[in-house]
């Protein structure tokens, strides 16, 4: 029997050790920005109430999430706000006629607020509101205190999937504060001069939006290599391989197509979607080895992430599958380029030293 140049059929080692997959786990990126505005409405007796519609609060500007961090998955719009109104009565120094009794006025005033985002309109309710009083003699001026109340304003919103995907991207959404209604009204007329009702409110707090987010897949080579070396012809040859998605949390691994296989080269790779980080499937290339030559071949296989979140976020990736290996005609068991079998050899070693033997005789014999 021939000594091989190489042993076939024997699987490579696995380009990686096996790891035991676990659930991954969202990741947070949060946002925030703080802000502070303020807006005021002036009522005079008479006339009823006056309102100013859509007043505006500013808008805070959130930076999109960044698809190179992972696979958006999902966000929450989260406010955490005070809103501070005072109320203040007020009367001018009129005309020094009529009584000059000790009087008292009064006025209100209220709003409401709303922000509105990507996949966010949300109105507060109820309105806040409050009241003040001026008491003074009726000639004379009367100026009020203020009085002031707080009132929360929080929300916190999940956002659609359906509106996620405003969320992605290298620039910022808009988060807009307003009040549909800003109302107040002076409800009585008692001195000589113009009494007013002035309502204020300030908005003050953080808005901000939290990404939930997986890494993103990750199928750790972009080339690889098997080589199954130099063979016989007809030899068995076969070699495995793995292909893995590293362990994190991490979006699944979707193979979702490779280049077909040909000339002497097969493998029973196949398509599979979802393999979940530190997951790892293993396959097998083979080699024809019925004809002599030097073969060389690459082929592509194509990734990405599995289909889970936001379509905008999710990567694609490559590897090329290089094989390679060498046929070679076995040599024949007779002929001058014949090695000769191990055993052979040692009987030739052992007829060689007892034709030295008698040859020393005979010289001894002469």
């Amino acid at each position: 029997m021939q000594t091989q140049l190489r042993t076939s059929g024997i699987a490579i080692a696995s380009l990686f050790a096996a790891i035991v997959p676990s659930a991954a786990h969202a990741l947070l990126m949060t946002n925030t920005v703080a802000f502070s505005e303020s807006a005021s409405v002036t009522d005079t007796e008479g006339g009823g109430a006056t309102t100013v519609s859509s007043t505006s609060f500013g808008t805070s500007e959130l930076a999109q999430f960044d698809a190179s961090a992972g696979v958006l998955t999902g966000a929450t719009l989260n406010l955490s706000s005070t809103r501070t109104q005072t109320v203040t009565v007020s009367s001018t120094d009129g005309s020094n006629t009529g009584p000059n009794q000790v009087g008292t006025t009064t006025g209100t005033g209220q709003s409401t607020a709303k922000i509105v985002a990507p996949g966010v309109d949300n109105t507060f309710s109820p309105a806040i509101s409050g009241s003040d009083d001026c008491t003074a003699n009726r000639r004379g001026g009367c100026s009020g205190t203020g009085t002031t109340s707080s009132a929360a304003t929080n929300l916190t919103a999940t956002i659609s999937s359906a509106d996620l995907g405003s969320y992605v991207g290298g620039g910022t959404i808009d988060v807009s504060r307003s009040a549909p209604t800003l109302s107040a009204m002076q409800t009585t007329s008692l001195f000589t001069g113009t009494e007013t009702t002035s309502y204020g409110v300030t908005w003050a707090g953080e808005v901000g939006v939290t990404y939930d987010y997986l890494l993103h897949a990750a199928p750790g080579l972009t080339a690889l290599t098997l080589d199954f070396g130099t063979l016989f012809l007809d030899d068995a040859a076969s070699l495995s391989f793995d292909i893995l998605n590293l362990a994190g949390d991490r979006v699944g691994l979707d193979l979702d197509g490779f280049d077909p296989f040909s000339g002497p080269f097969s493998s029973d790779l196949a398509t599979f979607a979802g393999l979940e980080a530190g997951g790892l499937l293993g396959y097998t290339a083979m080699m024809d080895t019925s004809a002599e030559g030097t073969f060389s071949s690459t082929y592509r296989l194509f990734f990405s992430d599995a289909d889970v979140g936001v379509a905008a976020t999710r990567s694609a990736y490559t590897l090329d599958l290089t094989l390679q290996g060498i046929v070679v005609a076995r040599p024949s068991d007779i002929g001058p380029t014949a090695v000769p079998e191990p055993g052979l050899l040692a009987l030739l070693g052992i007829g060689l030293a007892a034709l030295a033997l008698t040859d020393r005789r005979r010289a001894r014999q002469e």
